[in-house]
């Protein structure tokens, strides 16, 4: 079974990703904004906007923060 989260995160705001438990790995979904995604295992931050998706694995940690309002969906 699929679980969906959708996330907002406010202009200038960080959340720590992914939030919950997932056992293999979560699907990162840009559904509307612009913001920087930085998985602990890689030393660059990436540019996200809307549309853009990523694979997150278990074991990674992950900020986002906001260059724009976001709305983000998680799936596992």
């Amino acid at each position: 079974m699929e679980d969906k989260q959708q996330i907002r995160v406010w202009a200038g705001e960080r959340k720590l990703l992914p939030i919950g438990k997932s056992p293999v790995h979560y699907h990162f979904h840009c559904l509307m904004g612009e913001g920087y995604l930085r998985i602990m295992s890689s030393a660059q931050r990436q540019l996200v906007k809307q549309g853009d998706e990523f694979t997150i694995m278990v074991g990674d940690i992950a900020t986002l923060t906001g260059k724009q309002t976001m709305l983000v969906e998680l799936k596992n």
